[in-house]
């Protein structure tokens, strides 16, 4: 891994950490419908332990969470306060489903074959070693 912050900064990424973040909300709204449907053509299905890699604030695991009301959700995260935000963001919103895990996508500190859904959104665009 040659940068572990990869090329994602939440707080540089727009005008200023709101605007970034009101950013991510309306692109997880928006983009839902078709992204809910690629999820099922995917085979992600209700009663599953899944993972999300760069869960950000968590917008779009709370339409997981909705969208499949038995999943249980493991949101990994790099940025600490992110996972701020999605803890407040998910809050009784079915938060007894879900797992926070400050990491990288390549440092989960996850045991292998835990889960039976993987899916990381928008990700491998801000990793320095995508193939990795």
């Amino acid at each position: 891994m040659a940068d572990p912050t990869g090329s994602y900064d939440v707080s540089r990424a727009n005008r200023d950490r709101a605007s970034e973040v009101e950013r991510l909300r309306l692109q997880a709204t928006l983009a839902w419908k078709s992204e809910s449907r690629a999820l099922e053509n995917a085979s992600l299905s209700d009663g599953m332990d899944v993972v999300e890699l760069g869960s950000g604030p968590g917008f779009y695991t709370g339409q997981v969470l909705e969208r499949w009301p038995s999943a249980r959700v493991t949101c990994v995260e790099r940025d600490a306060s992110l996972l701020a935000d999605a803890r407040s963001h998910l809050a009784g919103r079915g938060l007894d489903r879900v797992t926070f895990v400050h990491g990288s996508a390549d440092a989960t500190g996850l045991p292998p074959d835990r889960f039976d859904f993987a899916f990381a959104r928008l990700l491998f665009q801000h990793l320095p070693e995508p193939d990795a």
